[in-house]
């Protein structure tokens, strides 16, 4: 249910008797914001002129939503214990809504739940959505949250709905249409960036004035190829389907220095340019606002964050990444390799060179500090047998099995994320902000799985000996001898 708008009324109010759009009161809720009284009066009291807040907050690009309880955002808005002063109108601050309101009316941003759409036709949620605009202050609401629910049709219905909402003007003239007053949340997994099943929810991303990643799933904190990956691949997304990247915000919850230092760095700095969110961060909201104070530009300026820099694989190391995604297969020197015998033990090596596809020339290293350590292996499948062992800082790999039967032995080249981490540690110490360079030399294969499982993706190259086919065998196995 859409929250109740208390304190100034809007333009265009909720009826003010039961309504499907309109939260009833609830008995817990009630005492609660009782208890909260002499907070409201010796605190917000200082916002007396935050009504004003939404011309300036709209007067510049950047945007950021505090969505906590009335006491939190109560701490971000007033003087800091340092002196300094709490986040303000040119800092561009709304609030999803709270009773008691801390913002003034044209502040607060109604929150819609997600599964008040479901299941709903495109006009019938474009309906619920034009209501839960009207009766907001600031005229937006943000969806909480575009998850699984919204794969496939329920997606595609968002985005028709959004359509519907783009052909209609809101009555101010701050923003051209109802649809841009729409905000989102969504659970930045990476199958939702990628899958076939997520389009009409991209489509939905879009068309909607803001994407709001949170960056702590139930799942778990974000990993550091998460953030330098996500971000950016959102901006991207939405840039190319005519939107704009500035649409896109971080939302920083848990401890406030790591989500700060993580948004700060390499390819996820811009995103935060555009605006961080806070959600649920009680007595932490005022660490975000320090860090926003030392991050951001100054209040009414826009400009970037004050970014970290992130380490990159060299662009000549993601082209020789993008070159071994999108060959058909490897050629090795021929093996010399006798017989081998079903039933019998067997010892087998594969030599792939020592750099294979130029990766540590690329990056300006010794083989050895590319290869090895499961970074890229060689599986190799023989009858009734498929293993795998790493390829050495020589360039081998070395096997020990036992075929059981006669057949053909064959193998693959498999490159996987820490290859591209290695590179980068080998000369800075730390991860590398793959995405970026591999955007820069045109990769069309390894960027989508890089997306979605951003450490975890890999590459399968065919191995082929001298002369040979991709996929050719490496060696045969005969039957032992009678």
């Amino acid at each position: 249910m859409i929250d109740e708008i208390s304190g100034t009324m809007p333009r265009s109010p909720l009826p003010r008797a039961p309504h499907p759009f309109v939260q009833l009161p609830r008995p817990g809720i009630d005492a609660r914001i009782a208890a909260m009284r002499p907070l409201r009066a010796l605190g917000l009291c200082a916002l007396a002129g935050a009504v004003g807040l939404a011309t300036a907050s709209t007067a510049t690009a950047r945007v950021s939503i505090l969505d906590d309880d009335p006491e939190a955002i109560a701490r971000a808005v007033q003087p800091q214990p340092d002196g300094s002063p709490g986040l303000g109108a040119a800092d561009g601050i709304l609030q999803v809504n709270t009773k008691p309101p801390v913002l003034g009316a044209r502040q607060r941003v109604v929150r819609l739940p997600a599964d008040d759409l479901v299941g709903r036709t495109p006009s019938r949620m474009a309906a619920y959505i034009r209501a839960a605009i009207k009766g907001a202050g600031s005229q937006r609401t943000i969806i909480d949250e575009l998850g699984p629910a919204f794969r496939g049709r329920n997606g595609d219905n968002l985005a028709a709905a959004l359509a519907i909402l783009a052909d209609e003007a809101t009555s101010d003239a701050i923003e051209e249409s109802r649809a841009r007053r729409v905000h989102v949340y969504v659970p930045a997994a990476g199958d939702l960036l990628t899958g076939a099943d997520w389009a009409g929810a991209r489509l939905a991303m879009a068309r909607a004035g803001g994407v709001w990643l949170r960056t702590s799933p139930s799942s778990g904190a974000w990993t550091g190829a998460q953030w330098q990956t996500w971000p950016a691949e959102m901006a991207r997304l939405l840039a190319a389907t005519g939107s704009s990247g500035s649409r896109v915000h971080v939302v920083l919850a848990g401890d406030q220095a790591a989500a700060w230092r993580a948004a700060r760095t390499g390819a996820a700095c811009p995103v935060l340019g555009n605006g961080p969110g806070a959600q649920r961060l009680g007595a932490a909201m005022t660490a975000f606002v320090a860090e926003f104070r030392r991050a951001m530009p100054a209040p009414g300026a826009d400009g970037p964050a004050a970014c970290l820099t992130g380490p990159v694989v060299p662009d000549a190391g993601a082209a020789a990444l993008e070159a071994a995604a999108t060959r058909p297969g490897l050629e090795i020197a021929p093996l010399g390799i006798p017989p081998l015998v079903a039933g019998e033990p067997a010892q087998l090596t594969v030599q792939v060179g020592s750099d294979p596809f130029g990766l540590a020339a690329a990056s300006g290293l010794a083989p050895e500090d590319v290869w090895g350590s499961k970074a890229a292996y060689v599986r190799l499948t023989a009858p009734g047998t498929v293993t795998a062992a790493s390829v050495d800082g020589d360039g081998a790999a070395r096997f020990s099995f036992v075929p059981s039967a006669p057949g053909p032995v064959t193998a693959v080249l498999v490159l996987t994320a820490p290859i591209a981490d290695r590179m980068a540690r080998a000369r800075t110490g730390v991860s590398a902000d793959l995405l970026g360079p591999l955007r820069r030399v045109g990769a069309t294969v390894l960027p989508p799985r890089a997306v979605a499982a951003p450490g975890a993706w890999s590459v399968t190259v065919p191995i082929a000996p001298a002369g040979g086919a991709p996929g050719d065998p490496l060696a045969q196995v005969i039957a032992p001898p009678s």
